[in-house]
């Protein structure tokens, strides 16, 4: 058992649970980008799907991410957003170029805009 279970030299022994989350200590901070989005009245399918193609392009075009997970709610619990997306990147700098990056920017554009009703964001450090 570790005496102090928030740090360790052993990257695998350490964990935390502050937060209500569970991670592997990491050996340095995370900067986590984390949007949840309900869809308009009247989204379809298709624009939905054409939605979560594009997210899963951001990886491979946008320098920078080093996670990046997305999903819609598998309609458990009445009143969830639709959507959730769960980046990670190296520090605040490389989210800021990530938003205003050309290729984020046309994605976000051309498929999330035309089903946004509402979104909330929330960035946090993930130490």
């Amino acid at each position: 058992m570790l005496s102090d279970p928030y740090r360790s030299d052993d990257i695998y022994e350490a964990c935390s649970y502050r937060h209500g989350a569970f991670w592997l200590t990491a050996l340095m901070s995370t900067f986590r980008h984390v949007m949840l989005m309900q869809f308009q009245d009247g989204a379809t399918q298709d624009q939905i799907d054409a939605a979560l193609e594009g997210l899963g392009t951001m990886p491979g075009k946008v320098p920078g991410i080093l996670r990046y997970e997305f999903g819609t709610d598998l309609g458990l619990v009445d009143g969830n957003p639709d959507l959730a997306l769960v980046a990670d990147f190296a520090s605040e700098e490389d989210w800021r170029a990530y938003l205003t990056h050309p290729e984020h920017v046309a994605m976000s554009e051309a498929v999330i805009t035309p089903i946004k009703g509402t979104m909330t964001r929330v960035q946090y450090l993930v130490e």
